[in-house]
């Protein structure tokens, strides 16, 4: 299974796609604040994209940790969001948290020994376009 998580416009064949807004006419409508539609089972996700939308969650931990459960080990997670400091970053008042590059990395390291999801980070890609977009990828350890 392949996820597309706060999908909105963007719809990906093969991929079921999540969003809370009913006019996006998503696959399953949710609202991912709240963790993973429940009907999305443990370590059935191959691919999970979330592009712009981590930046608009409270729970965005918690997300993660969701991501992970529902993730098979080797999984990729297909991340877009504004870099901070640039100016888009700031610009839209539903964003609630900032990333850098390094923001990915607190998944990256000795914090798996204690619980927490662990993620490789396979790519870090900066957007050079006046957007300031982090393009990145990482692989789901377990």
């Amino acid at each position: 299974m392949k996820i597309n998580i706060g999908c909105g416009k963007k719809k990906y064949n093969g991929f079921v796609n999540i969003d809370k807004l009913i006019i996006h006419k998503p696959d399953i409508l949710w609202d991912i604040e709240f963790g993973l539609p429940p009907m999305i089972k443990e370590n059935t996700v191959t691919h999970v994209v979330a592009h712009h939308i981590l930046e608009h969650i409270n729970r965005y931990e918690q997300l993660m940790i969701d991501i992970h459960k529902v993730c098979k080990p080797g999984a990729k997670i297909d991340i877009l969001v504004p870099e901070a400091p640039g100016e888009p970053a700031f610009r839209d008042p539903t964003h609630v948290r900032f990333f850098t590059k390094n923001s990915f990395l607190y998944f990256d390291e000795w914090r798996y020994l204690y619980g927490y999801p662990h993620f490789k980070t396979f790519l870090i890609r900066h957007d050079t376009s006046p957007d300031k977009n982090l393009h990145v990828i990482l692989e789901v350890i377990k």
